[in-house]
Order: C-alpha cells, then structure tokens, then sequence
C-alpha cells in the first residue's frame, strides 16, 4: 500500500514537472495608484484574475514584474490551510523553512539562515508592512490578517538591505476599511487544538482603524514518557493595531502596534536521533524513545515576547511619492534546554536573549509618463543584543558562564532607475551602498576572561535587470544581482582568537526568467539561475556544546524553478510549482564539524578521522575538522513541488469549496559532512468549506499530514547528542468562520 501510494505521488509530481509547474495564488484585481491604464484595462478584461503586488514599492501586476515572486493572498493562505509562515512551503515552493531547535531558519534558492546566535540575522529577511523584522527568533509567525505574501527570490539588496541574499518575505496586513467590517473564526481539531481569530476595521474616510487577535494552542503531540504527560505543545497569541489618518488624497499616516507571545514547544520536545547521546552512559538512564515521545531531565523551553511600533508616512505631490518608514521592537528569548535529551543531568543550556531595534527608512518614488522613474532612499538601522545569564553546564559541572552584549550600526543608501529603452525592451539598474559598525562585549566568570571588539564592514551591491515585452502576453528577463549579509563577531566566543570578526557572506546571481500568459486562463511562469556563493557564514559547534559562526570558502548554486495557474473551468482552479538545485561547497577544507558518531574504534589517532570509525556506538558525537569540498548545503533540499486547486460547486445560494494541496521535498542533510540524512517526504492537506449562502457563515472540516508522513522539523547534532523532534502526525478538525 506504502508503494502504491508513493508511486501514484511522484506520478503526479512528475506530471506537474512536464507541464512545467509551479504556484501563482490569485486575488482580485485592484485599481491602484501606479498601474498603467492599460494594465487595469487588461485586468478588467482578463478571464484570471490578477495579483497586484508591491515587491518593487510600486503597485504592479506580478505578471510585469521581471522577478521571480510567490505571492499568495490571504484567502489563498485559508483555503491552503496555511497557519504559520513555516507552512508556505507548501505553495511557494523556492522556499524552505526548517528550525535549529528553537530557531526557524528560511531558506531560498539554497541560502538560508544558519546562525542562531545574538547579533545574527537572517538572510531571508522577512519585512511586515515595510518594517524589517530583526528578531530571528520572531520570525516563527502565525499568520492573521493577511491581505498577501510575496516571497521574493534571489537576491534583494537594493530594495531590501544588506542581508538579503537569498531572496525576502514582504508580508502586507490588511489595511483598515471606512464603515464598520470584521470576521472571526474557530477552529478544533486533533491534540485539542483550538485556533481563534476576530478582526475588525471601521472608521470614517479620514480617519480609519483595524484590530486584529489571535490564539493558537494545543494540548501537545510528544509523550514524555518521564513525567507521563504531553509535551510539544504550542501557546502562541498574537495582537495587531493599526490606524490610518488620510486628511486628503495626497498625505496619509499609519500608525500600528504589535504583540506576539510564543510560548510553546515546537522544535523543543526533542529526543536523541537513534540513542546518540552522551547520556548513553548514565548507569540505567533511557536513550530509546518511540518517534513521538521524550523524556528529558526536564521541559526544555524558550518561551519568545515581542512588541512591536511603527509609523509609516506617505505624501504625495505630482508624480512623485515620498514614504518615510519608523519601526521599533523590543523582543526577548528565555532559553532553557537539554543538551542530551534524557532523564539524565548531562548537558544543560540557558540564557535570556534581549534584543531593542529601531529600523529607519525614507525613500522617493516617481510616476513619470517619461520613460525613466526612479526610486531612492536611505535607511538607519540600530540594534542592541543581551546574552544576560548564559551558561553550559556538563556533567554537572559549568563549562561555560557569562554576561554577552553587542550592538549593530548600519547606514545604507540605495537607488533604483527603471528606463524603457524601447517600446519592447526596459533596464532596470540600482546599487545600494551599505556601511555596517558592530561591537561586542563579553564579560566571562567561566573562563575568567573578559573581550571587547570593534569592526566595521562596507559594500556596495549593484542590480541590473533587462526586460523584452514583445507583447502584453510574454514577459522575458535577463538579471544580474550581487548581495552581501554583513560581517559578524561571534558573541558566544571565549577567546580573542574566536573573536575575529567573521568576513562577510557574498553572493552574485545570474538569471534569466520568463513570464507567459499561454491563454486567458494559462499563466506560466520559468526561471533558472546560477549562484557564485562565497565566505558562507555557517553554524559550528564546539566541544562544550556552545554554538558560533564560522565562515566557509566558496559554495555554487545552479537550478530553476516553474510555476502554473490554470483556470480550468469557472470555479476550478489548479496552482502548481517544482524548484530544483544543487547547492555544494566547492572550497571548505576547515569545516567544523560534530556529527561523527563517538564508537569504540575512536581511540588513539582515529579520534580524528572525518568518518565513522568501526565499533559500537558510545554516545555523542566527535567535534573535528574535516574538509566538506563537494558535500550538499545542509538543510537544503534539491526538489521541492506542490501541486494544488480549488473546486467550487454551486449549492443554492451558496456553494461548496474543496481544496487540496500536495508538497513534496526531496531529502537533505542537517550537517556539513552530509551524515545525518532526512529522507524524502510528501505531504497533503485538504479541506472541505460549505457556505450556506454567498457572504457571512462558512463551515469547513480540514486535514493536515494525510499521509501521516513522519519527518522532522529539527535535528541538531552537537558533541553531547544528535537531538530531533517529528512534525505532527496526521490531523484534522473543523472550522466556523464568519464575516459581516
């Protein structure tokens, strides 16, 4: 049965391959300031509708945009039943998204993030409402009053900062509505798992407002077999405020607030992959644990806070338009974890994580009727990160103990020109220059020693893009990109030799991309690049357990990726996407790595061989350096594919929605030496929605992992153990949603 299912999935995925596939989610046309009148005359006369997007500033049909974008739209995240932002791999599928226990760590186009220390940020920056998110750890969202996600792939910095490299999430909320709007929903399914949303949005026409609340909790899916209770539970509320002043048609200030608590267990409810832990031995302590229990010496948590205000400024004169954004957060991450996984008192990690950002930005936009427009701006960006109470303790003994602090400095300034060269053929060509200072402060009881560092780094990252329309049907591309993620100094290091300043990460992309409208009801969307990737700036970890950045040599990137939507028949829809790369070290001779399984056989001079020596396995990992030359990426799969739709079926006044969604992921590695292996998977989700008339109720009953695949969403190897936590098994509830 196993066989016949498999071999009726990659049927299916082979199929969508053939037929070139990939997603494009749809969402109503709007009638923006910015869209040429042509593009709004063919929007209204198209049989599709069409998805407006902002990822250039500019409000454009993603069919014009010579980039290659995933943009879903609110209702397209209900209908995939997509809940976190984790969850959007399975419609964009360029994107990964794993965790290092309790770090979430996109990944696009094979470059992701890989730190999970203070001071580090993310290469798939993800911005909301314009506002750049600099708390890794708050990256884990859970999405609520959505109007749409663009996932921007390839590099990014002109528009989107110094550490974009691998592409960005540019998150839009729902802007507030005159009048009195709202809708609320509930959910319940398997683990008893309650899901709450209301929002509501009302106002006069100068003056409008929008709240928006969400709860998410379970009661957990991992057993601990030690204290005989359910563990991996999730307890994340989330808040949004947002007012809107518009005194007239030319001036506009936005003003909102946010809240987010996460306060559960996902990556957290652990246990030793394979009994590889240094507690194996612990005189009669447990190491073997079923796929869906744990059993620590006690509840490893990192309970996550963050608040969040931003003002946003838009004023208008002529063609021209100047924006000018503010944001402030303040995040915290208490961390307190099992090194080992078991019962026993081996390894244990704590601190508290504090970080305050501000995030500045202004930039001008022009809407000339002339053939060339511009766009430029200045950003500032500040933020201070505390490692207050660090500590490592083995075998009952501290190895590590201290007060960590740093801060980042940065100042950019970017410019954008897009200039039609011909009817047919547009250039676009921008650069951003970025200077970045960091310090670090670092006061250690164990080891008595106390570091201070300075370093500052400087780039500039230029774009150029050649666009050829030979007619509104097809859209081809040429791109040309370079990126760079800053420098850094490695807050966790305990010497002034493990204080050098990190070089930083430099990424160069080559493109080439097209755009087809095939029909009325047949859009296509082609892209391959290559990608010369160098001083990777990748995660190792020391004998202690402790974790820091290290940079590699050189990496090489090459792939592409496809996407469909097919209107088949009104009312039926298909959406479909495949992404394929190879990602390898092409210099790496010095990779740290701890990953090699301690053995018997490990005496003497094999201590050191770069591979498992012969014996029985003894417990934790060895921590050498080996050379990874043309070893995978980690964490980066080399095909990912969805293939998906909507039917509607008319039912009275209203109708019957069935939707389906099948992603699969190829298998990948979760260290540099590619030992520690996650197999292939596929997963499925689907929902049935029936609405009894057409606005207002809606019941829906959803499933999720119908497959009941078993895969991890983390595995973290380290000297003490090689941990892993599963995904949840399959489930499946009910929903009551309605609007007014």
């Amino acid at each position: 049965m196993k066989a016949q299912k498999c071999l009726w999935v990659r049927s299916a995925m082979i199929l969508c391959a053939a037929s070139h596939a990939a997603m494009a989610a749809a969402q109503p046309a709007v009638n923006e300031d910015g869209l040429r009148e042509s593009a709004v005359a063919d929007a209204a006369a198209a049989t599709m509708e069409d998805i407006v997007v902002t990822a250039q500033r500019r409000s454009e049909r993603l069919r014009d945009v010579p980039l290659s974008i995933s943009a879903v739209s609110g209702d397209n995240l209900v209908e995939a039943n997509v809940q976190n932002i984790r969850d959007l791999t399975r419609v964009a599928p360029a994107l990964s998204f794993l965790n290092a226990l309790y770090s979430p760590q996109p990944t696009i186009r094979g470059i992701g993030t890989r730190g999970v220390n203070p001071g580090d940020e993310s290469v798939v920056p993800v911005y909301i409402d314009g506002v750049y998110q600099a708390f890794v750890p708050a990256l884990n969202l859970d999405l609520s009053d959505i109007e749409r996600i663009e996932v921007l792939q390839g590099p990014q910095s002109v528009l989107y900062g110094r550490n974009a490299i691998g592409g960005a999430l540019n998150v839009v909320t729902r802007a507030p509505e005159s009048g009195f709007t709202g809708d609320a929903s509930l959910s319940y399914g398997r683990f008893n798992q309650f899901i709450g949303r209301a929002y509501v949005s009302g106002g006069s026409d100068v003056v409008t407002f929008n709240l928006a609340g969400q709860v998410n909790r379970d009661d957990g899916y991992i057993r601990d077999v030690v204290r005989r209770k359910d563990i991996g539970k999730t307890r994340n509320y989330a808040a949004r405020a947002q007012v809107r002043i518009s005194p007239s048609a030319d001036f506009e200030l936005r003003l909102s607030g946010a809240y987010v608590k996460n306060n559960g267990q996902d990556g957290l409810a652990y246990r030793p992959l394979d009994g590889n832990t240094l507690a194996a031995s612990a005189p009669g302590n447990r190491i073997d644990f079923g796929h869906y229990q744990a059993g620590q010496s006690f509840t490893s948590s990192a309970p996550m806070e963050s608040y969040q205000l931003a003002v946003t400024a838009v004023g208008r004169a002529g063609a021209f338009q100047f924006t000018s954004i503010t944001g402030y957060q303040d995040a915290t991450l208490d961390m307190f974890t099992d090194l080992d996984g078991t019962a026993a008192a081996v390894g244990q990690f704590q601190a508290l994580w504090a970080q305050r950002s501000i995030y500045h930005e202004d930039y001008l936009t022009t809407q000339w009727d002339g053939p060339v427009n511009l766009i430029a701006g200045g950003v500032y960006f500040h933020a201070d990160d505390d490692y207050r109470d660090y500590r490592v303790t083995a075998f009952g003994a501290t190895s590590v103990a201290g007060q960590l602090s740093g801060t980042t400095d940065s100042l950019a300034g970017y410019v954008q020109a897009t200039a039609e060269l011909t009817p047919a053929i547009t250039m676009i060509a921008g650069g951003r220059y970025t200077y970045e200072r960091r310090t670090a402060n670092l006061r250690y009881s164990v080891p008595a020693v106390s570091l201070r560092k300075k370093a500052s780094f400087d780039r500039f990252t230029p774009t150029v893009t050649l666009q050829y329309r030979p007619d509104a049907s097809v859209n081809l591309y040429a791109r040309y990109a370079q990126a760079f993620k800053s420098g850094l100094i490695n807050l966790t290091a305990t010497s002034a030799a493990a204080l050098a300043p990190l070089k930083p990460e430099k990424v160069t992309q080559y493109e080439l991309g097209a755009k087809l409208e095939l029909a009325r009801s047949l859009r296509v969307d082609l892209a391959g690049y290559y990608t010369d990737y160098k001083d990777l700036q990748t995660v190792a970890r020391g004998a202690d357990g402790s974790a820091f950045l290290q940079n590699a040599g050189k990496a090489r990137i090459y792939g592409g990726e496809a996407q469909i939507n097919w209107q088949v028949a009104p009312g039926f829809d298909l959406r479909a996407g495949i992404a394929a790369l190879k990602a390898t070290y092409r210099d790496f001779p010095n990779a740290s790595v701890s990953s090699l399984p301690r053995t018997t056989g490990d005496a003497g001079g094999a201590a050191s061989n770069c591979f498992v020596n012969p014996g029985a396995p003894t417990g934790g990992n060895r921590t050498v350096i080996c050379d990874v030359t043309g070893k995978d990426l980690y964490r980066t799969p080399r095909v990912q594919a969805n293939i998906g739709g909507n039917y509607v079926v008319p039912l009275g006044e209203g109708g019957i929605r069935l939707s389906a969604n099948l992603q699969y992921t190829s298998s990948l590695y979760w260290d540099s030496l590619n030992v520690v292996k996650e197999p292939e998977r596929f997963y499925l989700s689907a929902s049935a929605a029936w609405k009894p008339s057409g606005d207002g109720l809606e019941i829906s009953v959803w499933g999720e992992n119908l497959l009941n695949e078993r895969y991890a969403i983390t595995t973290v190897p380290s000297a003490f153990s090689t941990l892993t936590q599963l995904a949840r098994p399959i489930t499946g509830g009910v929903r009551v949603s309605a609007s007014f």
